[in-house]
């Protein structure tokens, strides 16, 4: 399994160890550290895993297909053209039989669905069947595109070894609520989406979890303040994130409306303006916080994590899942 592959999964699974504000019994840095390199192997487990299942490895042999008619979701790598022009569902609807002297599909029927046959080598058979039966969205304030519904799934042989749903709402051009969810092999993955308008701002919730044989891996709760920038971007005014995976709890507090966006500290002032903390979920001890440090004699900026006794240790240097993110290339 690929570094891309495993960082493609990482990626929507972190919204890392940041971590659990409060004054609780510090552990001793080189148990804190062993909490945290456990955390490690279960997350890199868990998104190996993933990347092994059937449903995972046929997904990522579809979007190796030239002109393949997928919908930004459904994409591995996805060009900011993707999020911004619309999906012609209904124009593309139709049968497709994969051409193998061209890496490319042909559509030879119509049909009510998008319905992709592609070869895929399984203990179940040799290919396997893409089916989007309905797919809808819109484009918000933000200028990208939003899915109001999906019904999809994965077929190999007789049986689904994939299912993916999502009814969503836009109002006033935001996104104000969103139920996703994705079932396969061992693995279940949810995120719920809430937006209370007012007048001025939106206050956003996104609960999300991932379960095995429906027991929690992830549960991460992220909460904010946002606001519409003149240039129409998202701006995360606060930002709240309560994540839990054994055996560390964590939580990040940031006030973005605090910070001075000219200044030349940038380092120094997101430091004091945020909160990241990591916490043991059995005993709620405390491991240690995180901040933003420069390299020693470098100006190049890392998480580290600072333990009770104040000893300090880059993330990077120790967690391999932590390596792989900072290695990937936007």
């Amino acid at each position: 399994m690929t570094n891309r592959n495993i960082c493609f999964i990482l990626c929507p699974l972190m919204f890392l160890w940041m971590a659990m504000a409060g004054c609780k019994r510090p552990l001793p840095a080189a148990e804190a550290e062993n909490y945290l390199r456990a955390f490690d192997n279960n997350l890199v487990q868990l998104a190996g895993n993933i990347g092994q299942t059937m449903s995972y490895q046929a997904m990522w042999k579809l979007c190796s297909i030239k002109n393949v008619p997928l919908p930004y979701l459904f994409s591995t790598a996805t060009p900011t053209s993707k999020l911004r022009n619309q999906f012609e569902f209904n124009r593309v609807k139709g049968h497709y039989q994969f051409d193998g002297s061209r890496n490319s599909l042909i559509k030879d029927a119509f049909s009510d669905s998008i319905i992709i046959d592609f070869p895929f080598q399984s203990e179940i058979d040799s290919t396997a069947r893409f089916i989007i039966a309905e797919y809808s969205e819109d484009i918000t304030i933000l200028q990208f595109m939003y899915p109001l519904r999906i019904n999809a799934c994965l077929k190999i042989g007789k049986r689904i070894v994939m299912s993916v749903q999502q009814v969503g709402e836009i109002s006033h051009g935001v996104p104000v609520s969103g139920d996703f969810k994705i079932d396969f092999s061992r693995y279940s993955i949810r995120a719920k989406l809430k937006t209370n308008l007012h007048r001025d701002y939106g206050m956003l919730k996104i609960d999300m979890g991932v379960s095995t044989d429906e027991k929690k891996q992830i549960q991460c709760i992220i909460r904010s303040k946002i606001t519409i920038g003149e240039d129409n971007s998202l701006v995360y005014n606060t930002l709240d994130v309560d994540f839990e995976m054994f055996p560390v709890r964590v939580k990040v507090s940031v006030d973005q409306e605090s910070m001075d966006r000219y200044t030349k500290r940038w380092m120094d002032d997101f430091n004091r303006n945020s909160s990241i903390t990591v916490f043991d979920l059995d005993r709620n001890g405390f491991i240690g916080n995180i901040r933003l440090m420069a390299r020693p004699k470098s100006d190049i900026l890392n998480f580290a994590v600072i333990y009770g006794d104040k000893s300090y240790e880059f993330l990077d240097r120790f967690l391999l899942s932590a390596q792989k993110l900072m290695n990937v290339k936007l």
